[in-house]
């Protein structure tokens, strides 16, 4: 005898509220980037460039159940067990909740991300130079004030990023490195290109300077942080190399062959770029690698002198 499945009827309706709401949200957040369908059961929403909102959403959301919120920030778990607390005490079964969770997590906890992030930049007195930057000269930074796991969001996925997720160990003290920030350049096209440097000497190190870097507000609105980076990995006895697009399509495989053929290793080179408005063409590729040599060329690195594959330094012949 054949059985037959029947599927409850509040399970029907409330798939079809679920993906009403996601349109709604969609047309509220999508332009910006900050609301992403991630399944048919996960949803997240971005609340600023550093935090963000997983929800997890039972099959019956909204008429009975709450959705299971998870949240990334960089506060102490208790204080985020908190806020989850607070979102589930707001849930009316029998109503879409979402848009409700995000009004109070930016009036509530938005604010006290604000203050936490002023401190950090007080406690390392703002070193990232980038374009606007009070400073007057390239940023030199040597430490990290934020600990435990950080989770980037891009402004907008418009433009090819993504979402990257670093670990613990991306802030240890023993996998801190010295980030040199170079000169902005605007060159015609109205987009900023802007070099960040690093020595790196393994995958921990690759990792703190990508945060950090991804830590300054300004650089996290980039349009692309396209990086590429080598080192000797001594303890494996390897050479390690990798790069990234950052949805700039083509430009991290050339950032990676410039390090190439510069012979330079045990480094990473970032190049941010803000999106002027204007279409550059192949232009852009020039522009990309020309910050990338140039604060290549100030740390030490340029024609005169090559490295083996160990990274160390030997004459040219």
């Amino acid at each position: 005898r054949a059985h037959h499945r029947t599927v409850p009827a509040y399970t029907m309706e409330d798939a079809e509220r679920r993906e009403q709401e996601a349109q709604v949200l969609c047309s509220i957040f999508c332009e910006e980037g900050e609301f992403e369908v991630v399944s048919t059961n996960e949803w997240r929403l971005r609340l600023t460039p550093a935090a963000y909102m997983e929800m997890h959403l039972p099959v019956d959301y909204p008429s009975t159940s709450a959705p299971l919120p998870v949240l990334y920030a960089s506060l102490d778990v208790a204080t985020l067990e908190h806020f989850a607390a607070e979102l589930l005490g707001l849930f009316d079964p029998g109503n879409e909740c979402i848009y409700q969770w995000h009004e109070h997590l930016r009036n509530r906890l938005v604010p006290l991300l604000e203050t936490e992030d002023a401190l950090s930049a007080l406690a390392t007195h703002d070193s990232v130079g980038h374009p606007g930057s009070a400073s007057g000269e390239p940023g030199s930074i040597s430490e990290l004030a934020i600990s435990d796991e950080f989770v980037f969001m891009p402004n907008t996925h418009h433009y090819g990023q993504r979402t990257r997720r670093f670990d613990a160990a991306s802030a240890a003290a023993e996998n801190q490195v010295e980030i040199v920030t170079g000169t902005p350049h605007t060159p015609p096209g109205k987009s900023t290109f802007q070099a960040h440097f690093a020595r790196v000497e393994s995958q921990e190190q690759v990792q703190y300077a990508l945060r950090y870097l991804l830590q300054d507000k300004k650089i996290a609105r980039a349009t692309h942080n396209i990086f590429a980076y080598r080192f000797w990995d001594e303890q494996r006895g390897v050479q390690v190399s990798d790069n990234d697009d950052d949805g700039e399509n083509a430009a991290g495989g050339r950032l990676a062959t410039l390090l190439e053929l510069m012979h330079v290793n045990n480094v990473i080179v970032v190049v941010s770029r803000w999106y002027g408005g204007i279409h550059l063409g192949p232009d852009r590729f020039k522009y990309i690698s020309n910050a990338a040599r140039q604060i290549l060329e100030e740390q030490g690195f340029g024609n005169k002198q090559r490295q083996d594959g160990r990274g160390k330094r030997t004459a040219k012949r």
